[in-house]
């Protein structure tokens, strides 16, 4: 059997989760209650196995991968109860992927997942970085001009209000329950060109004081002008007064976000393995 923990026993899976942290943001802000997610477990009272839903993002698997009962149960959470909240909060293009931190997890759920209809296993994974503070502070000093009419300014409930900024208001929704959950534990800056929102750069998960990274640049035509950079110093700059700790993550593929992370301080940490299968 598999049970739904509630939000009052979060606290009681802590100890399934090891490792540096800002590599782990995003199951840990569920299991703060920053943002939304569910978490399954084998027992309520003293889990040794737990599946983390990250709301719109993945799963992540914690604990014995070698528990049967945990197990032998998968196959039903998935598709009585995780497939059909999934398609009524994302719709019928919906799919399950999970991020796997432990090799054991990742042989277990190969053949747990085999006889779905895999999109992604394999090569498929997702890159980690952590921040380097000396790294960045020494590209820091390499100056960039905006040109005129561009603006950095940092995002406000006005800010995300305000319909000529509808982009960022969604994007912020995509990771938060609300913009006030977003403005209470987040923060973020965006770049404007008469009114409209160009680049941006925001807290999408927090867990204490590691704060997971979204960042963005809006129009095609933009891109690849800097303007991602000057974003992300600002972002980065109030991480460093603040004394907190940024993460960023990106699919293998994605070699743009590779080259950006890595021109802003971050440094490849490791990759975690990814499954995704359809849920239809």
């Amino acid at each position: 059997m598999i049970f739904e923990l509630q939000e009052s026993d979060y606290q009681k899976i802590y100890s399934l989760v090891d490792g540096r942290k800002e590599t782990k943001v995003l199951l840990l802000s569920v299991l703060a209650k920053n943002n939304a997610g569910k978490i399954f477990v084998d027992n309520v009272e003293k889990p040794k196995t737990a599946l983390v839903w990250v709301m719109g993002n993945a799963f992540y698997f914690l604990g014995d991968c070698n528990n049967t009962n945990f197990i032998n149960s998968l196959d039903e959470l998935i598709d009585n109860t995780i497939t059909p909240l999934s398609i009524k909060l994302v719709g019928a293009n919906s799919s399950f992927e999970t991020l796997i931190y432990d090799e054991d997890w990742h042989q277990t759920l190969i053949n747990i997942f085999q006889k779905r209809n895999l999109i992604k296993h394999g090569d498929d994974c997702d890159y980690m970085f952590t921040f380097n503070q000396k790294s960045y502070l020494s590209t820091r000093e390499r100056e960039i001009i905006l040109p005129e009419g561009y603006v950095t300014k940092r995002i406000s409930n006005d800010l995300i209000n305000d319909d000529t900024y509808h982009p960022l208001r969604i994007d912020i929704l995509d990771f938060w329950q609300s913009t006030d959950d977003f403005l209470g534990k987040g923060f973020g800056y965006c770049l404007l060109k008469d009114n409209k929102a160009i680049a941006v750069c925001f807290s999408a998960y927090v867990y204490e004081h590691y704060h997971e990274i979204a960042i963005r640049t809006y129009a095609k035509e933009e891109r690849r002008k800097g303007f991602a950079t000057v974003t992300a110093r600002a972002y980065l700059d109030e991480c460093l007064e603040k004394d907190l700790i940024p993460a960023w993550s990106t699919q293998n593929t994605n070699v743009v976000s590779h080259a950006l992370a890595e021109k802003l301080g971050f440094e490849f940490h490791s990759k975690l393995p990814s499954i995704m299968f359809s849920f239809n």
